[in-house]
């Protein structure tokens, strides 16, 4: 990258946006259904832990995508070069739930972007924060790392997880097919080509197969942690996470946890028993 475009993105940092969106009832029912829930309608109904993703879409004319299938970088987000993207992690603070017809302000601000040179070349790092408000009422605090990397080299190799295998008190299992995917792409809006397409995930992005979204990796997690914090009898305060391997479709994937003293651990390994999630949970009486 030129010194000139870094002095471009140096411009982005601070830059912030709101947007509004009413809690309705479809989205939750919807997602009930992906992850093999019967929905119970009632008045009060709560948008569970991490599925605020299914609100507050972004909504870009088919014009407005670029080639990975994300919206073409301007406005908001900076005019980073480097075409491959990747959810590398982030955290979540759980202040007071939302709840079914609030109407939500999400406001984004770019908290950091810093740009650096690895193994596989260019890098830059971009830190977006994502706060939460009911009125003048803050309900959740999201932290977003993104990684964007140069196209990928024929000589390139996948960084190697090693497979683990430490003791756990909790577990669920799950196996991620196309038809989930497709259902959580849908519900999300989301048009990041290695979620679906196979030729543009392997050809063009380097991957084994096409790619489980970070976000809902981060939704199994908290779906453990649910049933944790009932056994518990403690609510969920914060969860803090990080991407280490993608996750593919096709094979069981397990969500596991383990109670350490005071702290809680929570890890997805996939199918070849790499933990590829690595996560810690802070909770509250």
């Amino acid at each position: 990258m030129t010194n000139r475009e870094l002095e471009i993105l140096k411009e982005y940092k601070g830059n912030s946006v709101e947007i509004y969106d009413l809690i309705t009832e479809h989205p939750i029912k919807a997602m009930s259904a992906v992850l093999d829930y019967n929905h119970i309608s009632k008045k009060d109904l709560q948008v569970p832990e991490g599925w605020h993703w299914l609100y507050f879409l972004e909504t870009p004319l088919q014009n407005e995508l670029g080639s990975d299938g994300h919206k073409r970088r301007e406005g908001f987000i900076p005019p980073i070069s480097l075409p491959r993207r990747m959810y590398a992690g982030g955290s979540l603070t759980f202040l007071a739930p939302m709840t079914l017809g609030d109407k939500i302000k999400k406001v984004s601000t770019i908290k950091n972007i810093e740009p650096k040179v690895g193994s596989t070349g260019n890098l830059v790092f971009l830190t977006v924060e994502h706060s939460y408000f009911k009125g003048e009422k803050k309900l959740l605090i999201e932290i977003q790392n993104l990684v964007f990397r140069e196209e990928k080299k024929s000589d390139e190799n996948p960084k190697e997880v090693k497979n683990s295998s430490e003791k756990f008190h909790y577990e669920k299992s799950w196996r991620p097919t196309p038809e989930m995917l497709f259902r959580y792409s849908s519900l999300t809006f989301n048009t990041h080509r290695i979620h679906y397409d196979y030729p543009y995930a392997t050809q063009e992005e380097g991957y084994k197969n096409i790619v489980v979204h970070g976000p809902l990796l981060v939704t199994l997690i908290l779906d453990l942690i649910k049933d944790v914090a009932k056994d518990e009898a403690k609510k969920l305060f914060s969860l803090t996470y990080r991407i280490n391997s993608p996750v593919y479709i096709g094979g069981n994937i397990r969500v596991q946890g383990l109670k350490d003293e005071e702290q809680f651990k929570f890890w997805v390994k996939d199918s070849d028993g790499k933990k590829s999630l690595s996560s810690i949970a802070v909770f509250k009486d």
